[in-house]
């Protein structure tokens, strides 16, 4: 996590002690026909694709969504996420 230390600085600026930084994998899962608002409302696609004319978007989401077949169970999309969970008390 490349920001640990910036977080960690922020948090301890603003009063915050015992601050905490750990890797949190999370199994997500959710209906296959909600993957791809998922993809393009959430994240860095989501930005990238704000200002891209129709066809770059629509080449972009196709590639993206493709990279997701082997996750694809059905009509169930199952992976599993990267998180950080931050901790700290005031």
């Amino acid at each position: 996590f490349a920001d640990r230390a910036r977080v960690e600085r922020i948090l301890d600026t603003a009063g915050w002690g015992g601050v905490d930084v750990a890797s949190l994998d999370v199994t997500c899962s959710m209906p296959e026909a909600d993957l791809v608002p998922y993809l393009t409302n959430l994240g860095p696609l989501g930005r990238a694709l704000a200002g891209a004319d129709d066809a770059t978007r629509a080449e972009a989401i196709a590639a993206v969504r493709a990279a997701f077949d082997p996750f694809v169970a059905g009509d169930e999309v199952r992976f599993t996420a990267g998180c950080w969970l931050v901790r700290a008390h005031a």
